[in-house]
């Protein structure tokens, strides 16, 4: 029913051949390159868009403040946004770190609060007030 010698031919073959090393070795290049490319490219941001509570907020990057909300607060600090304290269990919202650069953005799930960089074309208000 099974042919001996092709069971015996793949068990003497080597597990990893030249090609595949090869191949490997150029995917994990080309992914550290658009790794690379992402983190230091993107336009920055002229605002942040915050859904918390069912509302809708909008802020300058150009003025630092700080934002509390029910559930965590934000702070806006040299352009960039980052959450400093959440009631969340996991903090993964605290760990995001800073953003500024366009369509990045930072979830907390538990507390149902997304916050969003947006360029200036993007941008509608900028007075903090709830649209």
């Amino acid at each position: 029913m099974t042919d001996l010698k092709s069971v015996n031919a793949v068990k003497n073959s080597p597990p990893v051949k030249a090609v595949d090393v090869i191949v490997i070795a150029l995917l994990s290049v080309a992914a550290i390159v658009c790794s690379v490319f992402g983190l230091f490219t993107g336009e920055k941001g002229g605002g942040v868009r915050i859904d918390a509570d069912g509302n809708t907020y909008f802020y300058s990057l150009s003025e630092d403040r700080e934002i509390a909300l029910d559930t965590l607060t934000v702070v806006i600090e040299d352009g960039k946004v980052y959450v400093k304290d959440s009631v969340c269990a996991d903090k993964i919202c605290e760990h995001t770190g800073k953003i500024d650069k366009v369509n990045q953005s930072i979830v907390c799930l538990p507390e149902n609060v997304v916050i969003v960089i947006e360029g200036e074309s993007d941008f509608q208000v900028d007075t903090g007030q709830e649209k």
